[in-house]
């Protein structure tokens, strides 16, 4: 039975923790995700644990208020996992609670302790939002309770604190100040984790020997080209003028090559000198190519390139230069001199055959480049 019960609510924390997150998502919109997921189940319990208190207490508005703000929480939770919009998601949370925490202190709370529950505010925006849109937030929150404190309350449409602070406009500053060094923290402590997530995100997605982007950013940037050539391509303004003249047509290439006979230099030189030539050769690569095209390391001494806004003709072109410049080049490699050659596949994207299909056909190309002799180009 209890393992039963520890399976159940297992699956009830990965549920709710994944909330809104779908195959695919990056590392960092997934970590957003859940911290959403989490402040959003926080802010549930917080908001119903004042309220329970105003049950106690018998404040009937601050009830209605937690217990409204709770449901829509509540309602945000679900309407995540059905659009998977994490950023809305985020900024209605934290609308909720600057409305919820604004009423609370405009009505004063129990016994004057409505300033006090609403200090969680500034860390749950700096989390959210990170340290731009938080600090807009937590700004804007600061500004309210300047309001509050110091207009709305001297002229009677805010509760008056003076009978619950010995030194109203002392106590005041200080919460303000209170207010702006949490605002502060907060800054510096999600400044750092952004930093700390985006080098993480950064290192997932770079092969660590040349640099270049690995597979998975690869597969990545592959797919942002295919919604690029969907959304030229469709373009229902544009589709008549692209379908009488062709050469209108966005269209983009893809090369995968592969270095000749790169075991040899690993069995002649050893692995360190193969590693050397690996990052040489990846720096020729960046080097000759435009800056808005893309250069990554598919696998071993296998390189994918792809060419923005070029048919298969410039393709070829560029596969052919890039050939002759590998070829001509003298790679030193520590005190050794090396010739190094590439084989290349080439094609264009085709709306008629997925991602799959496409990367499988250039593949083919490269094994009969490499099967007819290396050192040349195949493409159709």
């Amino acid at each position: 039975m209890s393992n039963k019960i520890k399976r159940l609510i297992t699956n009830l924390y990965h549920k709710f923790i994944n909330n809104g997150i779908k195959q695919g998502d990056s590392l960092s919109k997934i970590k957003l995700a859940r911290l959403t997921n989490v402040f959003g189940i926080i802010c549930i319990l917080y908001t119903c644990l004042i309220g329970i208190i105003s049950i106690y207490n018998k404040e009937y508005f601050l009830i209605f208020i937690d217990f409204f703000t709770a449901s829509l929480l509540v309602t945000n939770f679900y309407l995540l996992s059905k659009t998977n919009n994490i950023d809305l998601s985020a900024d209605i949370i934290l609308i909720l609670l600057f409305i919820t925490f604004s009423l609370l202190m405009i009505h004063g709370g129990i016994n004057g302790t409505g300033p006090l529950w609403s200090l969680i505010f500034p860390a749950i925006a700096m989390q959210l939002k990170g340290c731009k849109r938080g600090s807009i937030y937590s700004l804007a929150f600061i500004l309210m309770i300047f309001t509050v404190l110091f207009v709305l309350s001297n002229i009677g449409l805010a509760h008056d604190y003076k009978n619950d602070f010995a030194e109203p406009e002392s106590a005041g500053f200080r919460l303000l100040l209170i207010y702006f060094a949490l605002y502060i923290s907060s800054y510096a402590f999600t400044k750092n984790r952004q930093e700390l997530i985006q080098e993480n995100e950064r290192l997932s997605l770079t092969d660590t020997l040349t640099n270049l982007p690995n597979r998975r950013k690869i597969n990545e940037v592959i797919e942002a080209f295919v919604e690029k050539f969907i959304r030229n391509s469709f373009n229902n303004t544009q589709m008549i003028t692209k379908l009488i003249d062709s050469s209108k047509q966005y269209s983009f290439g893809l090369i995968l090559c592969d270095i000749g006979n790169f075991k040899i230099i690993n069995d002649t030189y050893g692995h360190p000198i193969g590693d050397i030539a690996l990052k040489q050769i990846s720096a020729f690569l960046v080097k000759s190519l435009r800056t808005i095209d893309f250069v990554g390391r598919w696998g071993g001494e296998e390189f994918l390139i792809i060419l923005d806004e070029t048919d298969l003709k410039g393709a070829a072109e560029v596969g052919e230069k890039l050939r002759v410049a590998v070829a001509q080049h003298i790679f030193e490699l520590k005190n050794i001199k090396v010739n190094m050659t590439l084989s290349f596949g080439i094609s264009c994207f085709d709306v008629m055959q997925d991602i799959t299909m496409f990367i499988s056909k250039i593949d083919s190309y490269l094994n009969r480049a490499k099967r007819i002799g290396k050192n040349c180009v195949v493409y159709e």
